[in-house]
């Protein structure tokens, strides 16, 4: 399966992989659906796989973003997500969203 960006307002979802076979893909799409976005809020919820080329990725848009003076939230995560998260001890660096915000 390949992966998948679109938005929605501010939201931007991002369904299907987000692995090194993808990333390349995907990546100058999802900086530019996030840039578009006054208020850019990620949503991984949708993710089904994901290794330490999407977690680059997602730490390039935080920095493309702030480039932009722009705050990047996250909204929910999936479990592969979290799990990479989790394996590499990081803690989430940014705002998160719960779901009555987006």
């Amino acid at each position: 399966m390949s992966c998948v960006v679109k938005s929605e307002g501010d939201v931007v979802h991002v369904v299907g992989e987000m692995t090194i076979y993808d990333i390349a893909a995907i990546r100058t799409e999802l900086l530019n659906v996030i840039l578009q976005q006054p208020n850019p809020v990620l949503d991984l919820s949708a993710v089904t796989e994901f290794d330490t080329a999407g977690l680059q990725l997602v730490f390039m848009a935080q920095r493309v973003c702030a480039q932009h003076e722009k705050l990047l939230r996250f909204g929910p995560m999936s479990e592969a997500v979290e799990a990479t998260w989790r394996l590499l001890h990081l803690a989430m660096q940014g705002t998160m969203v719960g779901a009555a915000d987006t």
